[in-house]
């Protein structure tokens, strides 16, 4: 079922289930399961499902994958999923992918066109 599916399914303002990544990514941390293979297979799912959930494609995962998360992670339920009408907002100040743009320096104009070796037209 996709997301679209399930948000007909679910009326767009019905309660959904989301992952609390920035509590994920701490707790696999914190076992050695730094990349989202590991993260997957500390899991028992594929990479893909990491990503969908992380992206917010997954909004109602299944019961056994929620239980099954919050047991091999060590931690309840609440403390690894949320519910709501929107995703949790991650803790800490906000990521940024590029550094801050460097000032705007004009070229300088350029010089007469020239035709051949070097001569001014």
């Amino acid at each position: 079922m996709t997301a679209a599916d399930q948000e007909t399914e679910c009326g767009a303002n019905a309660a959904r289930v989301w992952l609390r990544t920035d509590a994920f990514d701490r707790l696999c941390e914190q076992r050695g399961a730094t990349t989202v293979v590991a993260q997957a297979a500390l899991l028992s799912v594929d990479r893909g499902t990491i990503h969908r959930l992380r992206n917010g494609a997954i909004v109602n995962p299944s019961g056994s994958l929620v239980l099954r998360a919050a047991a091999r992670l060590g931690v309840a339920v609440e403390d690894l999923w949320t519910a709501g009408a929107e995703p949790p907002r991650p803790s800490g100040p906000p990521r940024t992918d590029k550094p801050p743009a460097a000032p705007h320096t004009p070229k300088p104009p350029a010089g007469p066109k020239t035709h051949g070796m070097g001569a001014a037209a």
